[in-house]
């Protein structure tokens, strides 16, 4: 049974918004595989417990937050997060309180899978919560399995490197990362290890891709010895071609129609920049001599943007609509428009897309009847109409958000005919989700 206390999606309201069940949990579980499930956690509970907390006047709070042998450092406004003890004259430090509940990830994940309802039809949504439910029950045992895939498809590209190693870098970032089989910090390492080893054609009779750093570590020392030029070309090509793709990908994620393709490129994103930066690691340690056009501190705030992108988005999801939009009106009359626009889609903080971002917005300024004025419902039109003319099959939730949105805003203003014209659009999206639920696409 679920947890009690665990919330529901959108606070319970998810049939009226089609596409937020698998959203969700699509988010949720890319948020529970970035790390170890336990740390994560342990990272949300501290979030929870901390994130209304401020420091005194003039300064900037950071919170220490211990993991193992690992020490962070997160702030909260603005939000930041590092490795590195924060030393500047303003900056004001704090132990992490220790969790008072066990509400985390793990538990939000496993109240969504037994709420949720999935056609039997749909393997993919199916195949996602069998994954969720494994995650939940047995994380340690998921990721062995999921390194055991790993290491199966890797064989293939051993067999043959020339033919195989770059469709068996697909087939592992699609079965690994992004069936949320392999912890994604976990799975960078890993990667890379496959790539360096096809590469230099030096491979380990035996493989644990679940430890990679170590193999890793030995496998430079050794081509540092046997073929400098072979590792530093192929640290030099493969870091600055992750680095690239890292700042793609979460553009993209930014530039995405809706949430279920802005998160697979924030998972994209965040795996580029981690490589980058292991090779950024390794070049500097072993003095392999390549030239890599990022520093570590650069392509470490890359990756550390992605993963905070993906935690905090999940708060969307946990969160009744109404409770939602009345924070991003708080923030916005603290903050004005462009911060908060800042706060909910930027390359810093890419919690959702920028489209989606300016619904969000506008919804907030719409909030009191007063407020409402020709431009913030034209706002929210104008993008309704958007997502009318393009085929955008995966912002199905957006759509019917928006629609909600718009039924919500013309009942205030007293407009009944406008306020019926949303109410039957956001009426039939939901019917065909229903039709589409008892009866599998031809």
């Amino acid at each position: 049974m679920a947890d009690e206390r665990a919330p529901e999606v959108f606070g319970g309201q998810a049939r009226t918004f089609p596409g937020s069940d698998d959203a969700a949990l699509r988010w949720l579980m890319s948020a529970a595989t970035l790390s170890d499930l336990k740390w994560l956690d342990r990272l949300w509970s501290f979030t929870e417990a901390t994130s209304g907390l401020r420091a005194p006047h003039g300064r900037r709070l950071w919170w220490r937050l211990r993991y193992g042998r690992c020490t962070f450092f997160i702030c909260h406004e603005p939000g930041e997060f590092r490795t590195v003890e924060p030393r500047e004259p303003h900056d004001f430090i704090e132990d992490a309180p220790e969790p008072t509940n066990g509400l985390g990830l793990s538990t939000l994940v496993k109240s969504v899978v037994e709420r949720i309802q999935i056609p039997a039809w749909d393997e993919d949504s199916l195949a996602l919560q069998a994954a969720a439910r494994v995650l939940t029950e047995d994380p340690e045992g998921a990721a062995a399995r999921g390194f055991d895939e790993f290491g199966t498809i890797a064989e293939t590209a051993r067999a043959n490197p020339v033919e195989q190693l770059q469709p068996a870098i697909e087939s592992l970032q699609r079965h690994c990362l992004m069936q949320f089989k392999t912890p994604a910090d976990r799975f960078s390492p890993a990667l890379t290890l496959v790539l360096l080893q096809g590469t230099l054609g030096q491979w380990f009779d035996r493989c644990d891709y679940g430890d990679s750093f170590p193999l890793l570590e030995e496998l430079v020392k050794r081509a540092r010895r046997d073929d400098p030029t072979g590792i530093k070309q192929a640290i030099g090509d493969y870091g600055n071609n992750g680095y690239d793709a890292g700042k793609h990908w979460l553009s993209g994620a930014l530039a995405a129609p809706g949430a279920v393709p802005a998160v697979r490129r924030l998972l994209i994103a965040h795996d580029s920049f981690r490589r980058a930066e292991h090779l950024r690691q390794l070049n500097d340690r072993f003095e392999c001599g390549a030239v890599l056009k990022y520093s570590e501190t650069v392509v470490n705030e890359g990756a550390t943007c992605a993963l905070s992108g993906v935690l905090t988005g999940v708060e969307f999801f946990v969160t009744s609509p109404d409770e939602y939009v009345e924070r991003v009106r708080q923030h916005l009359s603290v903050r004005g428009r462009a911060s908060t626009l800042r706060t909910l889609a930027s390359p810093l903080s890419p919690t959702h897309p920028k489209i989606f971002a300016m619904a969000l917005v506008a919804a907030a300024e719409a909030i009191n009847p007063e407020s409402i004025d020709k431009h913030t419902t034209s706002v929210l039109i104008g993008l309704s109409r958007f997502y009318d003319q393009e085929p955008y099959p995966e912002a199905i939730l957006e759509m019917s958000w928006i629609d909600h949105r718009l039924m919500k805003i013309f009942r205030q203003r007293g407009q009944t005919h406008e306020e019926e014209r949303y109410r039957t659009r956001l009426a039939a999206r939901v019917a065909m989700d229903l039709h589409f639920r008892n009866n599998p696409p031809r």
